[in-house]
């Protein structure tokens, strides 16, 4: 096998694990938001008491109730996005590093390769926008989204007469407001971390442009896959030019590098390290 062969296959094992390793953010996201359910569920249970309708009383229920949810949750969403802030420079620090650990293992050759400055990748990590929003925007936005939805179900229910209890279950119960922002966090999550690291990918190939001739898309391709990378699954582009992912929100799709052939690229890999890595993967 060639080098870039060998580097396609090595990047997408490492791909596979950092789609599980957003999997897991995405349960520890999920169990922060799970610990003000029982809370905000007897709030709803004892602030609403027997309250039936909307007469002057029940408003006034109402806006304490959605400024004591309001106060809860924030706090809750706070934590979520310090989470994903750390989550999102451990992505932009480690990206690099297995990016050149790989080469160095794999190279036939030494090459000097140039590593993005760490102050660069944190401030890649928090500021640069992927899919329109940079880290702040897209929790604040899953915050806004959560605590409108709340706030709809209560006041739906208040509206058609429901008791305190039915109205808990529309915000708590297995199809309620509470679950879709479940699959929402999830969703952000997975594009956090897959945005991040393709955008340090690109800070590093930056930082070596002279070695790498093109970056082929690469998409996950199963029954989840979108029709935009089914689409561009396969096609090449110019190093740093045409779409990066994530192309859409929970994007799994990545772009792999292909070194020049003029340098290293087409000779063999380093046989000795296959055998490493087959240890490792397994």
């Amino acid at each position: 096998m060639t080098f870039n062969q060998q580097y396609f296959d090595a990047t997408l094992r490492h791909q596979i694990d950092l789609l599980r390793y957003g999997a897991g953010v995405a349960r520890t996201v999920n169990g922060i938001l799970d610990e003000t359910r029982a809370d905000l569920r007897k709030q709803v249970e004892r602030r609403l008491g027997k309250t039936t309708g909307l007469d002057s009383a029940s408003l006034r229920r109402l806006r304490e109730l959605e400024r004591a949810i309001d106060q809860t949750r924030s706090g809750a969403w706070n934590d979520v996005n310090e989470q994903w802030t750390r989550t999102a420079v451990d992505v932009a620090l480690e990206e690099p590093l297995f990016i050149g650990g790989t080469l160095t293992s794999l190279l036939p050759v030494e090459l000097d390769l140039v590593q993005p400055s760490a102050g660069t990748l944190r401030a890649l990590a928090t500021t640069r926008p992927f899919q329109g929003r940079h880290l702040k925007e897209w929790a604040d936005s899953a915050r806004r989204a959560d605590l409108t939805r709340i706030h709809q179900q209560i006041r739906i229910g208040m509206v058609q007469g429901e008791s305190s209890r039915d109205i808990a279950n529309r915000v708590f119960g297995a199809r309620g407001a509470m679950n879709t922002t479940r699959h929402q966090a999830e969703a952000v999550t997975r594009t956090i971390v897959n945005g991040v690291s393709n955008a340090a990918q690109q800070e590093f190939l930056r930082e070596n442009s002279d070695l790498f001739d093109v970056e082929q898309y690469v998409a996950t391709l199963d029954g989840r896959t979108t029709p935009i990378c089914r689409a561009l699954d396969g096609t090449k582009h110019p190093v740093g030019k045409g779409p990066v992912p994530p192309s859409h929100v929970a994007c799994r799709s990545i772009r792999v590098a292909v070194i020049d052939g003029e340098v290293v690229g087409e000779r063999p890999f380093r046989a000795g390290t296959e055998k490493q890595m087959l240890r490792e993967y397994a």
